[in-house]
């Protein structure tokens, strides 16, 4: 019987609980709207209720704000003063009831309390934190300050408490102060390098006019000067380059670094890897011919040829326009390095560009397949290298017209790499062939299902190739402009330019207002420009913004003809155009390029 009645009366002590709580919740959230609009007098009343029940000084606040949108100054102070004497000791309330007098105009007495907490304030970690805090909740960040420099004195250290100083100047916008005790901070302490960089990633780059990336850079340069051997200041501002992607900036503070702590070009290598991913070519040359410099005996110095390589590789396919005497000094450079390591991880690392180099660039597709298949049937070689290479070799093939062999290989690097970034290129190369040859829905299929791919470059490009087979894929009858366009693409891939344009005109003359137009107009003004021909290019580039301004290549079309500008000293209208694409496409894949370069200018 006891133990029957014992769980019946818990039974009812949870109901009561729980039907006490759900009024409270009602009533909380009755305060709250009535608080949001602005009907004060009724949620004072409710919050005073809460706060009966609860003795919650979040009730409490809530209430005093109340009575001071009614300008009930005494009813608030008598509130706080209430509350005061059963907790005298809380910091929260003291200096609430210190903003009171303020509010209400009591200025002498508002600084009176707040002088007198500061002055009292007892000397252990946890005292300045709990009363800094109540002074930053009441926005008082002057107090707050001299809490933590008070603090600072007891605790017989000017590094004390400079993280907590630097967050309270982040809250009052006074930057120059934040990055001073961010940079105090890090001299305490160069492990905190990741927490600060951290913070001023927050702060610093929400900043979209840069001065305050400039005054970091100023204030950090003029510490690095005074203090040389802090080499977490050094760290910090190659951080900074980095982000600003300031690649040669960078490179000069990883020197210094190098040399000062030996590293034999360690912090060398990702840099020139970045440099490279970036497009500073010329900078990725310096980070590696700076460690091949330290000679054959060092560790990195295999690393280091090889990044050298592929960065000149990446150079070369990413001009329009490569000059035939930096071709072949280029394949000079691979012969040497494939005599200096035959049949080694490097050789067959850079393979695949050595390959790729000789059939596009050097016209010598035969031998480039020679070399690739003698790897494959030779070398040992790991799985991705060898995915890498028949990815390559597909690529030649096709190059070469030889759709059938192309299509294989294509398939077996699918096959060994289901569901990673290696597969879904080669299926991606895979679909544009099936486009080439005029399979068009087999292409768009391949192309949807890319659409997910978890390579944003990837995702983008066959997002682009489903819409372009979608919107001009029409009955039988009207297939003919998408057949030409594609052979047009083939020529294109395969670097006959002219047969190429001839094709794309095709397009626009004989089937004219075709949905195809603002493609064949942007796949011209992109060979004009490998053609060196940028008149003919800027016309077919403004013509897609003045006539398919709301197409899928707008926003294409707008970046390309602001780097036309750049490209020709005309920094004006290309900070117009990038201005203008960050307005009218703010979710386009170039938003964040765009926003770079108007700030690279701007800082010029």
């Amino acid at each position: 019987m006891v133990i029957k009645f014992l769980i019946a009366f818990a039974f009812v002590i949870s109901t009561v609980a729980s039907v006490w709580s759900q009024d409270q919740n009602q009533k909380n959230q009755l305060a709250y709207q009535y608080y949001r609009d602005k009907e004060y007098q009724r949620a004072v009343e409710l919050y005073q209720e809460l706060y009966q029940d609860t003795r919650s000084e979040s009730y409490l606040q809530f209430a005093i704000k109340c009575y001071v949108e009614l300008k009930a100054f005494d009813k608030a102070e008598k509130m706080v003063k209430q509350a005061l004497s059963g907790r005298s000791s809380s910091p929260n309330l003291q200096v609430l009831l210190g903003k009171i007098y303020a509010q209400a105009g009591e200025f002498d007495k508002s600084k009176k309390t707040f002088d007198k907490l500061v002055n009292q304030m007892g000397g252990t970690t946890s005292d300045a934190v709990l009363l800094a805090n109540a002074f930053i909740a009441q926005q008082e960040y002057d107090y707050a300050e001299k809490v933590y420099l008070k603090a600072q004195k007891q605790a017989g250290s000017s590094y004390s408490f400079a993280f907590d100083l630097a967050n309270l100047y982040s809250y009052a916008r006074n930057y120059p102060k934040m990055i001073d005790a961010f940079l105090d901070a890090l001299q305490q302490d160069e492990s905190q390098l990741q927490n600060v960089q951290n913070r001023l990633q927050y702060t610093v780059y929400q900043q979209d006019d840069g001065s305050l990336n400039n005054l970091l850079k100023e204030k950090l340069i003029a510490r690095i000067q005074a203090s040389k051997s802090q080499t977490a200041y050094s760290e910090l501002l190659i951080w900074i380059y980095l982000q600003d992607k300031d690649f040669a900036k960078a490179l000069l503070q990883a020197k210094a670094i190098d040399k000062r702590q030996k590293e034999k070009g360690e912090r060398l290598i990702p840099l020139g890897e970045l440099a490279t991913l970036n497009g500073d070519y010329g900078t990725a040359v310096k980070c590696y011919e700076y460690v091949i410099s330290l000679g054959e005996t060092e560790p990195f110095f295999v690393s280091a040829q090889t990044g050298y390589m592929q960065s000149l590789y990446a150079e070369l396919t990413h001009t329009d326009i490569p000059q035939p005497d930096k071709v072949q000094t280029l394949v000079s450079q691979y012969q040497k390095f494939a005599g200096d390591h035959p049949n080694q991880d490097s050789y067959h690392q850079i393979l695949p560009e050595y390959a790729h180099v000789l059939a596009f660039y050097a016209q010598s597709a035969e031998e480039a397949n020679g070399l690739l298949v003698y790897a494959l049937d030779n070398a040992r070689l790991s799985a991705v290298q060898e995915s890498k290479i028949k990815l390559e070799l597909a690529d030649i093939l096709l190059f070469q017209d030889n759709i059938w062999e192309s299509n294989l290989f294509y398939s077996q690097v699918i096959k060994a790499n289901p569901n990673n970034d290696l597969g879904n290129e080669a299926q991606l190369k895979k679909a544009k062939l099936s486009f080439y040859s005029g399979d068009f829905l087999w292409a768009k299929g391949q192309m949807d299902v890319l659409r997910a791919a978890t390579s944003k470059l990837i995702a983008n490009d066959a997002f682009y190739w489903a819409s372009l087979i979608d919107d001009n894929l029409g009955d039988d009858s009207l297939l003919e402009p998408l057949q030409v366009f594609a052979r047009a693409d083939l020529r294109q891939y395969q670097f006959k330019y002219k047969e190429a344009l001839t094709s794309y005109d095709s397009v626009l003359t004989l089937y004219p207002g075709h949905g195809l137009t603002d493609d064949a107009l942007y796949r011209k003004a992109i060979l004009s420009i490998k053609l060196g021909e940028n008149a003919d290019a800027k016309m077919y580039l403004q013509k897609i913004l003045d006539e398919h301004y709301t197409d899928l290549l707008a926003d294409n079309a707008m970046m390309s003809l602001a780097e036309l500008y750049a490209s020709e000293g005309q920094e004006e209208k290309a900070v117009e155009l990038y201005t203008q694409l960050l307005v009218d496409f703010s979710d386009s894949f170039y938003t964040t390029e765009a926003r770079r370069r108007i700030v690279k200018f701007r800082d010029s």
